[in-house]
């Protein structure tokens, strides 16, 4: 049989919730109760609930009440308790139900002194807002050393109190009576206890959800966090010094060396130099918490690291600089260097060193002198333009893990709004279909989100990076590639998500680590909403692993075409009910008039080196295999060689652009103009007279959508929706086969044949195109899609 004890202190309006939770078992055969001084109506309650519970209540109030403390009123009921066992709840929280049948059933399959469980947490109004399942979900990552799997919970406990509340515990009254009861601290009496528990007899995880733990403003946890510090360190030091033997366990004291409570914390993670105030150290400020600023170097107070430009017009943005702690805060390095430029070390983009130096400040001074020995990484952060040239540091040594990480020291920018947050998860930032919607959609979105983008994939120099055109369309980038390697991915996004408090991820593109870690992404966002796009071919590419039981886990599933969303339903066996079909977006800052006057028109094609007299063919995409760009050009030379006058103008750089312009040289494609990028492909569209896409595999190409909104018909491979758009618009010609040259030149002849009649049915078609697919029309889309999935991970849309 069990004793339930309850301190009770002004906690009035949860009182008769709490009792008649410890009271329903016909396990519990008395229930404790003792005032500790309240000053609400908690006196009052307690005679109600005198006469509700029977002769299960025994109040053990003093007379005169006075306020004791919470674990001396635990030590007092404990004492009077008549039963073996022993429960404690709080005043403020609540059992769930089959609790101690639970428990008992426990204990017959495995003896144990003390247990305790899994909790729910919920708000002042009883609504249940997260769940918290012991060392599994951890208040902090543990280090190494401490896999909750495989280590002893007195070990694990040295590290963090995942036991979390006093109402969590059960324990024999013999083992209360060896350890002494409840220490005299006000925070971290159950933390305490449950040590020396560990010490003493055999403690239990159950995991099953024993508690309700209820958050409302005035907690105890929530009073000074300076308080808790010195009372833990209290605590450590009193039970090290009675029990020596624990200098003898690895794994407690490698605990005890990361317990954030014990580590000595710097006040200052990062100090600037800055001759005044400006919106720019403003902006630092809003980004990283204790930054330090002073007027130069000599007045530095000792802190974690320095940035001191040498030139205070030729700053590196703030939000380089969070990337740099967030880098920092997870690995031990001397330095980091912030490159204006994708160029790989030893090359980088930057000027004057001390403009682009983070470095720790014992070395700064020798790190900017360029003294050997030091340990660094190259960071690229492409946010303008610095022409590479040879590093003078040396970087790529082995950096230490900085484990765990230290605390939290990013804040959120430019937030503090009540929308609810996404975090964007592209494989990369590089100029590309993917990346463009993504900023369409932010944009388009940000009166009803805010958005962090956090890429997890290293671009190469030839694919750029869209970071500079995003602007402010979302709170901060974060490029994890450049600050640290994979296995220090997910404590970065640990801190991440403590920092924003995301209520939802956009997976917007797929790569390997993202497959790989699927199941860990889903366990850290587990109470957030998780909707996929990483798909964007049926047959090819990160289809191949949308089946995997960590990828399946999302809430949400983004079919970017028909072919795609078939595939989810018959192979891969996601009910509809869980797919959004949404195409991509067509941008209308993007788009021109229809109709341009004759001298703008004969003007662009003066921009674009389009000679007149001629009729003219765009190809536009990233220059890599999927674009199949070679395909296009030994079209353009069958073209040529069959006597038709037409000529083509090619617009796009990436990997093959070397193999590209090796082709139109060795062929002499005279009939060939290249352009590495377009800024404004509407007025390349309002001078040619057709577009062609070779692409071995696509969703529904954004070039092309634009194209077709501004009149432009199309001849392109049959893949993705492409052949479904081209028929419903009557907009062009699909080639049936991919890498069928003759086929390809044979659509091309027929195509080329009626274009005339293509462009007067594109033209007609292009109101329509651009309504359907107008980037509002397309928000909405993906605004019900990230509902959908908050809904189904029980987020609180208000």
């Amino acid at each position: 049989m069990f004793s339930v004890i309850v301190p009770v202190y002004n906690h009035g309006p949860y009182l008769a919730e709490a009792l008649l939770s410890a009271a329903r078992s016909p396990l519990v055969t008395e229930v404790l109760v003792a005032d500790d001084g309240s000053r609400d109506s908690s006196r009052l309650w307690l005679g109600m609930m005198r006469a509700a519970l029977g002769p299960k209540f025994r109040d053990l109030t003093q007379d005169p009440v006075v306020n004791l403390g919470a674990h001396a009123q635990l030590n007092r009921l404990a004492a009077e308790c008549r039963n073996p066992w022993v429960a404690v709840l709080n005043s403020d929280d609540r059992f769930i139900a089959g609790r101690f049948e639970l428990i008992e059933r426990q204990y017959k399959q495995e003896p144990f002194d003390l247990a305790f469980g899994d909790i729910q947490i919920f708000g002042e109004d009883g609504a249940r807002l997260a769940d918290k399942r012991g060392p599994f979900t951890p208040q902090y990552p543990f280090p190494r050393e401490l896999d909750p799997a495989r280590v002893d919970v007195l070990d694990l406990l040295s590290h963090q109190n995942f036991v979390a509340t006093t109402s969590n515990i059960v324990f024999r009254k013999p083992l209360f009576e060896k350890i002494g009861g409840f220490a005299d601290y006000r925070y971290v009496h159950d933390w305490d206890f449950v040590l020396r528990a560990a010490l003493a007899g055999r403690v239990r995880y159950i995991p099953h959800f024993l508690t309700g733990y209820r958050i409302h403003s005035s907690n105890t946890i929530k009073e000074d966090s300076g308080r808790v510090d010195i009372e833990v360190k209290r605590l450590f030091a009193r039970l090290t010094v009675d029990f020596p033997e624990l200098a003898l366990r690895p794994a407690f004291q490698a605990g005890m060396a990361a317990n954030q409570y014990l580590r000595s914390r710097a006040h200052c993670p990062l100090a600037v130099v800055a001759p005044a105030e400006n919106a720019w150290t403003g902006e630092v400020r809003a980004r990283i918490a204790g930054v330090e600023v002073a007027a130069s170097l000599d007045q530095v107070r000792e802190g974690d690291y320095i940035y001191a430009p040498a030139d205070p017009a030729r700053v590196v943005p703030p939000e380089q600089l969070q990337n740099a702690v967030l880098g920092l805060a997870v690995q031990e390095a001397d330095f980091l260097v912030i490159s204006q430029s994708l160029a790989e070390a030893p090359n980088a983009g930057i000027g004057d060193l001390a403009n682009h130096l983070v470095a720790r400040h014992d070395v700064y001074r020798a790190v900017l002198a360029g003294q050997t020995g030091h340990k660094g990484r190259l960071v690229r952060l492409p946010h303008g333009k610095i022409e590479a040239r040879p590093l003078p540091l040396a970087t790529g040594q082995t950096l230490t893990v900085r484990n765990p990480p230290r605390v939290n020291f990013l804040l959120p920018a430019g937030r503090r709004t009540d929308k609810p947050l996404v975090f964007v998860f592209p494989a990369l930032f590089a100029v590309g279909g993917a990346e463009r919607q993504a900023i369409d959609m932010m944009r388009e979105l940000r009166d009803r989100y805010d958005f962090v983008v956090i890429s997890t994939e290293r671009l190469a120099e030839s694919q750029g990076s869209f970071r500079p055109a995003a602007g402010d369309a979302a709170l901060a980038f974060f490029e994890l590639a450049e600050l640290a390697p994979f296995s220090l991915y997910m404590p970065m996004l640990e801190r991440l998500k403590k920092t924003y408090g995301p209520s939802a991820v956009w997976i917007l593109n797929g790569s390997t680590w993202l497959c790989d870690a699927a199941w860990e992404i889903r366990r850290l966002f587990a109470d957030c909403g998780i909707a996929d796009q990483r798909c964007y071919d049926d047959k090819v590419g990160w289809i191949e692993r949308a089946g995997e039981p960590g990828v399946q886990a999302c809430d949400r599933f983004i079919a970017v075409n028909q072919r795609i969303r078939k595939v989810f339903v018959e192979r891969l066996g996601i009910p509809e009910s869980k797919i959004d079909q949404i195409y991509s977006p067509v941008d209308p800052a993007t788009l021109g008039p229809l109709e341009l006057p004759a001298p703008e028109r004969e003007a662009f094609a003066r921009k674009y080196g389009l000679d007149e007299g001629y009729r003219w063919i765009a190809w536009v995409g990233r220059l890599t295999q999927q674009k199949r760009p070679l395909d296009f050009l030994e079209l353009a030379r069958r073209v040529r060689d069959s006597g038709d006058p037409t000529r083509f103008i090619m617009v796009g750089d990436g990997g093959m652009a070397a193999q590209c312009a090796d082709f139109i040289s060795k062929h002499k494609l005279g009939n060939v103009r290249r352009l590495d990028f377009c800024a404004s492909l509407w007025e390349l569209y309002s001078v040619v007279e057709g577009i062609i896409f070779t692409s071995e595999y696509e969703g529904l190409p954004i070039a092309m959508l634009q194209a077709l909104a501004m009149g432009v018909p199309a001849l392109a491979t049959d893949v993705g929706d492409i052949e479904l758009v081209l028929l419903q618009h009557r907009a062009g010609v699909v080639i049936p086969t991919i890498n069928d040259m003759d086929t390809c030149f044979e659509r091309y002849r027929v195509w080329a044949g009626g274009l005339d009649g293509w462009k007067r049915s594109a033209r007609t078609a292009a109101p329509r195109v651009r309504e359907q697919f107008a980037s509002r029309t397309i928000a909405d889309q993906y605004d019900r899609c990230f509902q959908a999935a908050m809904r189904a991970a029980g987020v609180n849309l208000g």
